[in-house]
């Protein structure tokens, strides 16, 4: 099982890394930059054809996909990338950030005909949406998106019908053992736990984040206005994360954004707890990640399509380009940064599932 989730999660993860580079390979046709290469996977190359004066390749390495465009590398080359106008070159790199929000938006709003998880006050059905490091729900190995249903308490069975309830059956029985009901895909079972007594009201006596959620349902084509409706939602709210993270990160501040960030590794142990919960819980989930990396892409970082655009930037304000090999230099020594920062991360998501 734990092999079909690892090439279903590589699979997916590919799909959004290659709407992404198909944006920059249209935009770049579009503007007639001769595109050399469009390649799903990385290299080796499997097989490939050419068509139209591009290669395209399949490749061993099923990890998304790549596009290499005339020019990227001689600035002289009048007709190649680096040979454009800051406006052209500014358009094809921002074309996967714009293919990242269409497929998100249409992941959300095609979502929305067969259910989009929602908060619902008025719904019984009290669902944990996170689990917090080292609480006492992560210790006895409740989950995200496991529903809690009832509690077995000296005083009797008492069902669960919203999250203020949970709450306040949680911290009466703080400190003493009581048996947690609990719905987890089909399967239901009981969980014998200790609520821990606590002051911070951030975290509760389980430690973790609860809603009442439940799939809302949107006719065609009613279902496109509500998926831009919530795209807008999602995106400030990620706007928001990352501005804090930011923030926190030039301030030297610890911040909660910064803590839940995570890698590979962390987004597939989420990837498998959605496949469980179903495919509705899975397109909203891959909704977020393609809409992550658009935002995430857009930052002005070296590497990033959001710092080849501040390049062009600049380049449209000196009036000719920043020369090439400190621009060469700024993107391998950021690139480098990025790695670094993903095997952190990984460490960091490794440290997490270990305890």
């Amino acid at each position: 099982m734990i092999f079909l989730n690892i090439i279903l999660f590589l699979v997916s993860l590919s799909i959004l890394v290659l709407v992404h580079e198909y944006g920059h390979f249209y935009v770049a046709k579009k503007a007639g930059v001769p595109v050399e290469e469009f390649g799903i996977g990385f290299p080796p190359r499997a097989f490939f054809w050419e068509k139209g004066g591009t290669l395209y390749s399949i490749n061993w390495v099923p990890l998304g996909g790549f596009v290499k465009l005339r020019g990227e590398e001689n600035p002289d080359d009048k007709q190649g990338f680096l040979g454009q106008k800051p406006s052209k070159k500014m358009a094809i790199a921002v074309a996967g950030v714009v293919m990242n929000l269409f497929f998100a938006y249409l992941l959300i709003s095609f979502g929305y005909l067969i259910g989009v998880p929602d908060s619902d006050a008025s719904y019984s059905n009290v669902t944990i949406l996170q689990v917090l490091p080292g609480s006492v729900a992560e210790r006895n190995g409740l989950q995200m998106g496991d529903r809690i249903l009832s509690f077995k308490t000296k005083d009797g069975i008492v069902e669960v019908k919203d999250p203020r309830e949970l709450r306040d059956i949680t911290e009466k029985y703080a400190g003493q053992y009581i048996d947690v009901r609990v719905q987890r895909g089909n399967s239901y079972f009981w969980k014998n736990i200790r609520p821990e007594v606590t002051r911070d009201p951030q975290k509760g006596p389980l430690g973790v984040m609860i809603s009442s959620v439940t799939l809302v349902k949107k006719s065609f084509p009613s279902n496109f206005f509500y998926g831009a409706k919530r795209m807008w939602t999602i995106s400030g709210k990620i706007f928001d994360g990352l501005k804090n993270m930011l923030v926190g990160l030039l301030t030297r501040t610890k911040t909660e954004e910064a803590g839940t960030v995570m890698g590979p590794i962390g987004i597939f142990n989420i990837f498998q707890q959605m496949r469980v919960l179903g495919i509705a819980y899975l397109f909203h989930f891959w909704a977020l990640i393609s809409l992550n990396l658009a935002f995430l892409n857009l930052l002005p970082l070296p590497a990033l399509d959001g710092g080849r655009i501040a390049f062009n930037i600049i380049e449209l304000l000196r009036g000719k380009p920043v020369p090439l090999q400190y621009e060469v230099m700024v993107h391998t020594v950021g690139f480098g940064l990025l790695l670094l920062l993903l095997l952190f991360v990984s460490i960091k998501d490794v440290k997490h599932l270990l305890r």
